[in-house]
């Protein structure tokens, strides 16, 4: 059964109408130490590179192995991951070899203290949509594969 993600944009409407607008999270250092391989496997899907069936078999075969399940990976995609690297996706000198993992750490548990506001996050959705989410799911339906077999 493939991966089938609720619509992010809803997801992200319903979140914040349910808060009452974003709010800061405030991650403990096990917590990041946790999510920071998960973070850098799903850098990848905004470098300004092709993301090839080799990329897609890595980035899912190493998010199989971590401890989250699937919503928690969609929920971290969306919500951490998401917000930190979409700009790299318009940017004309795009980051295209990695992203850092000490970059990564510094910018997405900052993002997540000083979260956008239901404007910009709407903005950052429709901007990286069409140009991640197929991407997304394949990774999704993989993982979900690698944890069936």
């Amino acid at each position: 059964m493939p991966w089938v993600s609720i619509s992010p944009w809803r997801k992200l409407k319903d979140f914040y109408r349910k808060h009452k607008g974003p709010r800061p999270l405030y991650l403990k250092k096990p917590e990041i130490a946790q999510r920071l391989p998960v973070w850098f496997q799903m850098s990848e899907l905004f470098l300004d590179t092709e993301f090839t069936d080799d990329g897609l078999d890595r980035v899912a075969r190493r998010l199989a192995r971590s401890s989250f399940s699937l919503a928690e990976l969609d929920r971290i995609f969306i919500e951490e991951v998401t917000p930190c690297l979409w700009s790299n996706l318009i940017a004309v000198t795009g980051e295209w070899l990695i992203f850092r993992e000490e970059f990564l750490e510094k910018e997405i548990v900052e993002k997540m203290r000083r979260p956008y506001g239901l404007v910009m996050t709407c903005l950052v959705r429709k901007i990286c949509s069409p140009v991640v989410e197929g991407s997304w799911s394949e990774v999704m339906d993989e993982v979900q594969r690698k944890r069936a077999s």
